[in-house]
C-alpha cells in the first residue's frame, strides 16, 4: 500500500476544489494508517507531548526535536489555508504554524487542534514547523 498516493489525491482535491468527497475519503485512509513494524515510516520512538504554554515561554528547548503540542486554532489562512495561528486556550497569545505538504480547512478557526512538528526561531522570531495535524472540529 503506498499511502502518499492517498495524500496526494486529497491534497490535490482540496486545493482545485473539485471530487472533495474522494479527497476527503483519501485523506481519512491516509491519516487513519498504522505503518507495520517493519514499515520504515514508523517513528523508532514517540514524539514527546509538550504544553503549548511551555513552548511558548521557552521556545529554544524545543527547536532541535519532533514535538507533539496542541492547542486552539485563532486564525487559518483566508486564502488556501496553508497556515494557521495556534493559542494554548482562546484569546491568548500563539504561535503562527506553517505546514509541510498540506494544507487545513480554512474555517478551522475555533477548532481545537494537535501539533506535530519542530519549533522554529529565526532571528528571535517563533513558529512552528507541522509536520501533522489533528483537528477536532467544533458541530455548529
Amino acid at each position: 500500500m503506498y499511502m502518499p498516493a492517498y495524500f496526494q489525491i486529497g491534497h490535490v482535491a482540496a486545493l482545485v476544489g473539485a471530487s472533495l468527497a474522494r479527497g476527503e475519503q483519501a485523506l481519512k485512509k491516509y491519516l487513519t494508517y498504522r505503518p507495520k513494524e517493519d514499515e520504515p515510516a514508523r517513528p523508532s520512538r514517540p514524539a514527546p507531548r509538550v504544553s503549548l504554554a511551555t513552548v511558548l515561554a521557552k521556545p529554544s528547548d524545543f527547536t532541535k526535536q519532533m514535538i507533539v503540542t496542541e492547542g486552539v486554532v485563532e486564525k487559518v489562512c483566508w486564502l488556501a489555508g496553508c497556515w494557521m495561528k495556534v493559542a494554548p486556550e482562546a484569546g491568548k497569545t500563539g504561535i503562527r504554524v506553517t505546514f509541510k505538504n498540506f494544507v487545513v480547512p480554512r474555517d478551522s478557526s475555533g477548532s481545537k487542534v494537535r501539533l506535530l512538528g519542530t519549533v522554529k526561531l529565526t532571528e528571535n522570531k517563533l513558529s512552528f514547523v507541522a509536520a501533522g495535524v489533528e483537528l477536532a472540529r467544533s458541530s455548529k
